[in-house]
């Protein structure tokens, strides 16, 4: 029986200075039966030329270069996962590396377990050099067994699965909506909490690793643009109510509570009016406190001093001019 086929889909936007990197990673997997994909977003750069040449030179790989109008991110991983063929889907950013065993790592830990289980792998960040990544060792969400208990304890401790650390099961993207195209940030926390929920078993298999590149000043996650806060909020709504209606259990409203809150202290001063909706939000689940969490030390002591508006700002402002 041929080994299980991997569909590997990288979307790419401006992406010249990294695709070539992020190509290699793939194409350097041990799994021996990997296709890939690229989407190109409309890039205003080399990103499509660059992808078309490293396919053309690495003429015994199963690559597939492909290109579409400008529509964001989430269209072009549909427009991937409509052309893939795999059994399983790796998603990959065009900046980000896979470790050269992560598939075959992931893979070999889920012959172990029912046919519908999810598996993370391990995630780390680093800035130009793949050697010198810092990894996220001890994410709470590694520990989750199912996607109920994978948000709630994303929501209570505010950790993270990097989308390329995911394995899925072909089946699983099947039994869920698309990437949702109106989204821009985070639009994988909000994909990933619906394929979560779907699966019958999560697994982390540590050894299995995907580099994240961070510090990119033109990267989505970085942005603080009216439509990307709006993206911010929107996701997280949906997230959170992806949650409650497959469990409203007491903890279940207490993580979103806090979910809540601390998307408040991410959206003010900027989007002030989205963050008051926020706070609205955490209350109506039954928070006594609203008030948002998740900022350094030092502003929630000025906050006791001079207000937590007050010390949002200045922490907005001490931001932009240091």
């Amino acid at each position: 029986m041929p080994p299980a086929l991997v569909s590997i889909l990288i979307p790419a936007y401006n992406a010249a200075q990294w695709i070539v990197e992020t190509l290699h990673s793939a194409l350097s997997q041990t799994h021996p039966n990997c296709e890939i994909i690229v989407v190109d977003d409309g890039s205003r750069d080399d990103t499509l030329e660059r992808a078309k040449a490293f396919a053309a030179n690495a003429s015994a790989a199963r690559i597939r270069i492909k290109s579409q109008k400008n529509a964001g991110a989430s269209a072009a991983r549909n427009h991937a996962l409509r052309l893939a063929q795999g059994d399983f889907i790796q998603f990959l950013d065009a900046d980000d590396l896979l470790a050269p065993g992560k598939i075959g790592l992931q893979l070999a830990a889920l012959k172990k377990h029912p046919l519908l289980t999810l598996a993370m792998g391990t995630w780390g960040r680093f800035t130009t050099d793949p050697t010198q990544t810092v990894w996220a060792e001890h994410e709470a969400v590694y520990h989750a067994r199912s996607g109920v208990e994978f948000l709630q304890l994303k929501l209570e401790t505010h950790s993270m699965i990097q989308p390329g650390a995911w394995l899925v099961p072909r089946t699983l993207c099947e039994r869920v909506a698309p990437w949702e195209e109106s989204l821009s940030l985070n639009d994988d926390g909000e994909y990933f909490a619906r394929v979560a929920l779907q699966a019958e078993h999560l697994l982390h298999v540590p050894e299995a690793r995907v580099h994240y590149r961070s510090a990119i000043s033109s990267s989505l996650s970085r942005r603080r643009s009216p439509r990307a806060l709006d993206s911010l909020y929107r996701s997280e709504q949906l997230t959170i109510s992806h949650l409650l209606a497959a469990n409203d259990s007491p903890r279940s409203c207490t993580a979103a509570a806090l979910g809540w809150r601390r998307l408040a202290g991410e959206l003010y001063p900027e989007a002030a009016d989205l963050a008051r909706r926020a706070r609205q939000a955490a209350r109506e689940l039954g928070a006594e406190n609203d008030t948002p969490i998740g900022v350094p030390n030092w502003v929630s002591y000025a906050a006791r001093l001079v207000g937590w508006p007050n010390a949002r700002r200045l922490q907005f402002l001490r931001n932009r001019f240091s």
